[in-house]
C-alpha cells in the first residue's frame, strides 16, 4: 500500500510538473493556425500606399518584381504581378551569365509613391575584381503612373513613364575593406491620405568613411523629377534625415523610423518614433517628444491602428549571424501609447517572432481597431538566422485580416 501511494504521489508530481513545462507549448499550439502558402516572398523593405485611377492600392517589389493589391481586399493570393518588361522598354530581371562572368538586368529594390507617381528604385551589378567581391553598378528610378482596367487590374500601356534622370554621385556607394556601401536613403511619408504623400532624398552620410560624401544634402522626388530640398526637422536631429512623416508640411528626423496617427479622413494628432529602442511620442503640436517605453531591440517599423501601435524591431549581432527583433505592441488611448508592451489578443506574437527582422509594416485601414484592421508587414532574417527559430519560407509579406481573424503568410 505504502508503495502505491508513493507511485500514486510520483505520477501526480510527473503530471504536475510536465503540464507546467510544457503548458506555454500547449498555449502557442492553440493559438497557431493552418498556413498559407506563401504568395509574395522575398526581402520587402517597403509596402507603399499608392492611389491608380482614385482607387487605394498597396504595392512592394517582391518575388516577380512589382507586386500590387487593393487596400481594401482580404482575400488571400490576389497580390497581382505588373509587368514590367512590357512597361519599361529594356527592362529585364537580373540574371548572371556563368560563361562571361557578367550580370545582366535589373534587380527591383524598392517601391514608394507620391502623391502622383509610384516610384521604382532598381539597380545593376557588376564584379568587382580588385576586391573579389560583386557589387552594386548603378542605381536607377523609373516613374510610372499606370491607368486602372475595368477589372481593377493596372494597364502596362500609356503608363506616363518617366525615367528619372539621377545626377552623378546623388546616390552615391564606396567600397571600404572589401565591403560596398552606400552613403543615401531615399524615404517617403507613406501617408494616408494621398495629399501627403511624398518621397525624399538624403545623399551622403555624415558617418560614413568616405571622406567625399560626409556633407549630405537633400532632394524630392517631385512627380517625376529631382528637386533640390531644404528639410525641417521634428526632433533634434540636425542631420542624416533618413525618414519622414507629413504634420502641417513634411517633417524629418534621423531616427530609423516615423509615423503618425493620420487616418484617410483625419489629419494627424501625434508623431511617434523609434529613437534606438525608445518609443517617443509627441503632444498634440507636433513636438514636446516624451518617452513611452524602451523596447529590447531597435525599433525599425511603425504602424498604428485606433487603440494600439505596433512595434517592428530589427537588430543583427555583429559577433554572429543571430537575429533579433519581432513584432510587439502597445495601446494608444487618445494617441498616447502605453508605458510597456502588451499581449496581443492574435496570434502575431507566434508568427512574427523575435528571431526575424520586420522590415515593414503597414496598416491599410488606420482607422480601424486592431483586430478590424487590414494589416501587412514583411520580415526576414540575418545570415543563417538561430538554427530551427527560422524558415527561408518565411521570408516576405504576412497579413492580418478581421475577416479570417488571424496573421498568415501572404
Amino acid at each position: 500500500m505504502k508503495k502505491l501511494f508513493a507511485l500514486i504521489i510520483s505520477a501526480l508530481f510527473i503530471s504536475v510538473y510536465f503540464t507546467s513545462c510544457f503548458s506555454p507549448i500547449f498555449y502557442e499550439i492553440m493559438n497557431d493556425v493552418a498556413p498559407e502558402s506563401a504568395t509574395v516572398s522575398g526581402n520587402i523593405l517597403s509596402i507603399a500606399r499608392y492611389n491608380a485611377g482614385g482607387t487605394e492600392y498597396l504595392a512592394v517589389a517582391a518575388d516577380g518584381g512589382l507586386r500590387y493589391k487593393k487596400a481594401d481586399n482580404q482575400t488571400h493570393g490576389s497580390w497581382a504581378t505588373y509587368n514590367l518588361s512590357v512597361a519599361i522598354p529594356g527592362f529585364s530581371f537580373h540574371t548572371y551569365d556563368n560563361m562571361t562572368t557578367t550580370h545582366n538586368g535589373y534587380q527591383l529594390i524598392k517601391v514608394l509613391a507620391d502623391d502622383e507617381y509610384l516610384y521604382l528604385i532598381a539597380a545593376t551589378y557588376t564584379n568587382y575584381n580588385d576586391y573579389g567581391i560583386t557589387g552594386i553598378k548603378d542605381f536607377y528610378i523609373w516613374a510610372i503612373k499606370p491607368e486602372v482596367n475595368a477589372d481593377g487590374s493596372w494597364s502596362t500601356t500609356n503608363t506616363g513613364l518617366i525615367a528619372v534622370t539621377i545626377p552623378e554621385n546623388l546616390l552615391p556607394t564606396y567600397i571600404s575593406d572589401e565591403i560596398q556601401y552606400t552613403a543615401f536613403s531615399i524615404f517617403s511619408t507613406n501617408a494616408p491620405k494621398n495629399e501627403h504623400r511624398a518621397v525624399f532624398i538624403r545623399s551622403g552620410l555624415s558617418t560614413c568613411t568616405n571622406s567625399s560624401y560626409t556633407t549630405p544634402s537633400y532632394y524630392q522626388l517631385n512627380h517625376g523629377s529631382i528637386t533640390s530640398y531644404t528639410p525641417v526637422a521634428f526632433d533634434s536631429s540636425t542631420t542624416d534625415y533618413s525618414c519622414v512623416v507629413w504634420y502641417n508640411g513634411y517633417k524629418f528626423s534621423s531616427a530609423k523610423v516615423a509615423t503618425t496617427d493620420e487616418t484617410y479622413d483625419a489629419n494627424p494628432t501625434r508623431i511617434y518614433y523609434g529613437s534606438g529602442s525608445t518609443l517617443r511620442y509627441s503632444d498634440t503640436t507636433g513636438s514636446n517628444f516624451t518617452d513611452a517605453f524602451t523596447t529590447d531591440y531597435p525599433i525599425i517599423t511603425l504602424t498604428t491602428t485606433a487603440d494600439s501601435i505596433l512595434i517592428g524591431r530589427g537588430f543583427p549581432s555583429s559577433s554572429s549571424t543571430v537575429t533579433y527583433g519581432g513584432m510587439i505592441k502597445t495601446s494608444l488611448t487618445n494617441g498616447v501609447p502605453g508605458s510597456s508592451s502588451e499581449s496581443f489578443s492574435t496570434n502575431c506574437a507566434f508568427k512574427l517572432t523575435a528571431a526575424y527582422y520586420i522590415l515593414a509594416a503597414i496598416n491599410a485601414t488606420p482607422d480601424q481597431t486592431e483586430t478590424n484592421s487590414i494589416l501587412y508587414a514583411s520580415m526576414s532574417f540575418y545570415g543563417t538566422g538561430t538554427s530551427t527559430s527560422v524558415s527561408f519560407s518565411d521570408i516576405g509579406l504576412w497579413s492580418y485580416y478581421p475577416s479570417r481573424g488571424n496573421w498568415n503568410r501572404e
